[in-house]
């Protein structure tokens, strides 16, 4: 697209993958940096993802199974007790 490294590995993607990496993206942005706007862009795409319908889930289903693994390491992730 715009010929740098980051470009060029990204028009490889499908828009599925995409989303599913700014999911991951905010969730990193939040956790790293404390950005609260990002801990709410993630809970933005998390509600738009889990509210869809049945049809949704049927046609896309590759993208909710790779959702729900990312999910799962993002809770265990959040919910570690922190060591003083």
């Amino acid at each position: 697209m715009y010929g740098d490294p980051v470009s060029s590995s990204m028009a490889r993607l499908n828009q599925s993958d995409e989303v599913l990496g700014e999911l991951q993206f905010s969730f990193v942005c939040f956790l790293v940096g404390q950005h609260y706007d990002s801990f709410e862009h993630w809970k933005r795409l998390t509600s738009l993802l889990c509210e869809c319908g049945e049809g949704a889930v049927k046609e896309n289903e590759g993208l909710y199974l790779t959702l729900l693994g990312d999910m799962h390491f993002q809770v265990r992730i959040a919910f570690v007790p922190l060591r003083t």
